[in-house]
C-alpha cells in the first residue's frame, strides 16, 4: 500500500474555511459549544470526512468522532 499524499494547497484551503467559521476581528476563532458557529464547523468536518469515507459519529454530549475505516491488504 502506498503512503498517503497531502495536497498542501487543498489542506490549507480547507483549514482556512474552518478558521473563517466564527472568526474574530483580531484573528482568533469563537465557536462556543453548540452555537451556530460550532454546528457549522461540525457540519463542514462531517461533510469533508464522509467525502473521504471516514466514519463519523457523535455521542450524547456532542463529542464528534472521525475515524478511518480499517483497511486490509
Amino acid at each position: 500500500m502506498s503512503e498517503p499524499r497531502i495536497d498542501a494547497e487543498r489542506f490549507f484551503n480547507r483549514l482556512d474555511a474552518l478558521a473563517r467559521i466564527g472568526a474574530t476581528p483580531k484573528g482568533g476563532v469563537n465557536r462556543q459549544a453548540l452555537s451556530p458557529q460550532d454546528r457549522s464547523a461540525r457540519r463542514l468536518l462531517t461533510e469533508l470526512s464522509r467525502t473521504r469515507r471516514f466514519g463519523v459519529a457523535q455521542d450524547a454530549i456532542a463529542n464528534l468522532f472521525i475515524r478511518a475505516k480499517a483497511r486490509f491488504a
